[in-house]
């Protein structure tokens, strides 16, 4: 698939999201910027691609793993409840990923902050995402979405850092 290729298909991605949009607008930033919304600090860090997961808690995916790493951190003057985010995973061609329910196992017993119910001030917290998806798939863009967000319809993080 050429690269003009790939650019019209987000280009569709974005405007069919954007046609669906009811509420707000869709903000896009790239992997490691730092995007503040309704006084949380959204950064996607690390994104790797693995065969399997758990040290000690194998775990095999169909596909392949994605595993990313969001930070949060929490801009206000007093702990919050952890927002109720959905993650979406989406490659070049559209096609949109879950997170693998089987490693939310390992996830609870392996990071503590994915359980952790309170944000406090200043004090960020790092989230691993881990999405199965087929072997030849490409993963180009995380859609983050919050339905308590009042302003923000949805946040699409493209995975190719700025340099």
């Amino acid at each position: 698939m050429s690269t003009k290729e790939v650019k019209v298909r987000l280009d569709k991605l974005t405007s069919d999201s954007m046609q669906e949009n009811t509420k707000g607008k869709i903000i896009e930033v790239k992997r490691l910027e730092d995007v503040e919304i309704e006084n949380v600090k959204y950064t996607l860090g690390g994104v790797w691609e693995r065969p399997s997961i758990g040290e000690y808690f194998k775990h095999e995916p169909k596909g392949v793993f994605y595993l990313m790493d969001l930070k949060l951190e929490n801009k206000g003057k007093s702990p919050i409840q952890i927002p109720s985010l959905s993650f979406t995973a989406i490659d070049y061609s559209g096609y949109r990923f879950t997170q693998d329910i089987g490693s939310i196992f390992y996830l609870e017993n392996y990071y503590p902050p994915y359980s952790i119910e309170n944000l406090q001030p200043l004090l960020p917290e790092t989230y691993k995402l881990i999405f199965d998806v087929p072997p030849e798939t490409k993963i180009t863009h995380l859609s983050v979405k919050n339905k308590n967000w009042v302003a923000v319809e949805e946040l699409m993080i493209d995975l190719i850092p700025t340099k």
